[in-house]
């Protein structure tokens, strides 16, 4: 998996994965991406899991205004459904996120 849509979860190997909540925030990377369109390496600085920063997150940081920048320069309008869906997508914490 390449660490750019990895959750973070996956990337500080934590002891507990729900592997689908974690696909989850693969897919809202990916969503982000397609909105932009972003490259990878305009994706990784707004560091939506952490690693661009470093390989340990401060939850208590949730990175929100990073989120918010991305989805401010997506060229494509977003209706407030779609950042909303995306913000829950890409939450930190697995259990906040939607359960497809």
């Amino acid at each position: 998996m390449t660490p750019l849509y990895a959750s973070p979860n996956i990337i500080q190997k934590a002891s507990k994965i729900n592997y689908y909540l974690e696909d989850v925030f693969s897919l809202g990377v990916s969503f982000v991406q397609m909105a932009g369109p972003y490259t990878s390496d305009e994706l990784c600085t707004f560091s939506l899991n952490g690693i661009a920063a470093s390989t340990t997150i401060d939850l208590t940081n949730t990175k929100q205004p990073m989120l918010e920048m991305a989805l401010n320069k997506c060229q494509s309008n977003l209706t407030y459904f779609h950042r909303e869906l995306l913000k829950r997508m890409l939450a930190l914490e697995a259990e906040e996120r939607p359960n497809f």
